[in-house]
């Protein structure tokens, strides 16, 4: 079940993105400044090509995130994976250039292209764990996609 950031126990929004951009997508208050300056709240949806875990680990990293898998588009054309991300919001973890491809021609479509080759799961989260802060600050300043390698 979603949450809003609110509800999370985060506090109101002190910035939501402007006119266009990702409902999501919020900049929060943050008082620690060993910290981020903010933290950005954001719905991820995680490609196929990536694993469910992944999923799981942003969420408990209070990043909440669904594996394409658990939303019943596992083997669903890039086009109806795109469309779920435009209307909730999310934004696409994939391994496919092609999504890369649809962030650089539909703006909306905010797009995390990994470029590791395929890696074990839990190296995969040793390696983006201290990237997360850099991602996070890449998306909010709407880069698109943000490539990661």
């Amino acid at each position: 079940q979603r949450t809003e950031p609110g509800e999370l126990g985060l506090g109101q929004p002190e910035v939501a993105v402007g006119h266009g951009s990702l409902p999501y997508m919020r900049r929060l208050p943050t008082t620690d400044r060993h910290q981020m300056q903010h933290i950005l709240w954001v719905l991820s949806l995680i490609d196929e090509q990536l694993p469910p875990a992944l999923a799981r680990w942003l969420s408990a990293k209070g990043y909440p995130s669904d594996h394409v898998n658990d939303l019943g588009l596992r083997a669903a054309p890039d086009s109806r994976i795109v469309a779920r991300a435009l209307r909730t919001g999310a934004i696409i973890w994939s391994k496919d250039g092609d999504f890369k491809d649809f962030a650089l021609r539909t703006p909306r479509v905010q797009v995390v292209w990994l470029r590791f080759g395929n890696i074990a799961t839990p190296l995969l989260k040793t390696q983006l764990a201290p990237l997360l802060p850099t991602v996070l600050d890449q998306l909010w300043r709407r880069q698109n996609p943000v490539e990661i390698s």
